[in-house]
């Protein structure tokens, strides 16, 4: 089981020079998702190789333009490159207007579902579920979780061959679930099939003040992603624009028990990033500094009777 996530950008405001704007590209389960959509997203997306025409769903924090400006160059891109299925984009109220006359003009080759989102929800795509959260911003936005598909547990092959279970379409039904009958007796799942194994679990805050509710939705994570504007030592400024600092957005890592932090959504201001990585690294010690084309590759595997996970980084530019 594995998960690939690619940053396309970790900057705020405006492009900074080898920063690209926010947005994540998220590849699980043969499918895309996407979390925000910067200028410059297409360009990165592009390069990753993680396909253009498998289904992809984008969710938008909220409708400041360095969140949500480069969707319209993506959605013309898949279009060049001809892709043909459609497109799934969740938002803010208002997202509708801002995207209506820009489809028309961009006449793409499949079609752009835009639904609005109006309160906290949760939206089940079978292979995983998006639960959406409230932030706390100066517009109307959201934080989002995502978390896939918990995996059937071990099968047992010893326990199955001292019960008598042949290879076969019995073995299956009881990983799915079911039991079943041998020599007249009923069998159950549990008695040869471990607990359920979780997926791919992801939390990604999108522009907001530390928030306990985000930190409790993404209990557990296997990744977090949160924004980190300014450093500590200008707090109040964060608190005005109602942002996060490094180690606020470690707190709430910490808070989760998430198993990795990587921050991102840096202010212009700054031109070295480093002390970004320290003041978080002094909260929560598993801490990472998002960039440009950054792929991290998520990987569980079974050890003994649990899971471990491995993260992997890599560059594409």
């Amino acid at each position: 089981m594995s998960a690939r996530v690619l940053f396309a950008g970790c900057g705020a405001t405006y492009p900074f020079k080898g920063r690209g704007l926010s947005g994540i590209a998220v590849k699980i389960e043969k499918e895309i998702v996407i979390f925000d959509c910067g200028e410059g997203f297409q360009e990165v997306f592009l390069r990753s190789g993680m396909g253009l025409n498998l289904p992809i769903k984008v969710f938008i924090s909220h409708l400041h333009g360095d969140h949500v400006l480069g969707l319209l160059p993506l959605l013309q891109s898949l279009a060049i490159h001809g892709r043909s299925e459609r497109v799934e984009v969740f938002g803010p109220r208002g997202l509708c207007e801002v995207l209506g006359w820009s489809l028309e003009a961009a006449d793409a080759p499949f079609d752009v579902d835009i639904h609005e989102i109006n309160s906290d929800n949760v939206y089940d795509f079978r292979k995983f579920k998006v639960k959406v959260i409230r932030a706390r911003h100066n517009v109307e936005a959201f934080s989002f979780v995502l978390q896939g598909t918990k995996k059937p547990g071990k099968f047992d092959v010893a326990k199955a061959e001292k019960l008598g279970i042949p290879e076969g379409p019995l073995r299956r039904l009881l990983v799915m679930g079911k039991p079943v009958i041998v020599r007249g007796r009923v069998i159950y799942p549990h008695e040869v099939v471990g607990p359920p194994r979780p997926g791919f679990s992801l939390a990604y805050s999108g522009d907001t003040r530390p928030s306990t509710e985000f930190a409790l939705s993404a209990a557990g994570v296997l990744l977090m992603v949160h924004e980190a504007t300014y450093l500590h030592r200008d707090l109040e400024q964060a608190k005005r624009t109602k942002h996060s600092t490094a180690k606020e957005a470690a707190e709430v890592a910490k808070m989760a028990s998430a198993g990795l932090l990587c921050l991102t959504h840096f202010s212009p201001r700054y031109r070295d990033l480093s002390e970004f990585l320290r003041e978080a690294r002094e909260a929560f010690r598993r801490s990472y500094l998002a960039k440009r084309g950054l792929v991290l590759t998520v990987n569980l595997f079974e050890v003994d009777e649990a899971l471990a996970t491995v993260y992997e980084f890599s560059t594409i530019l």
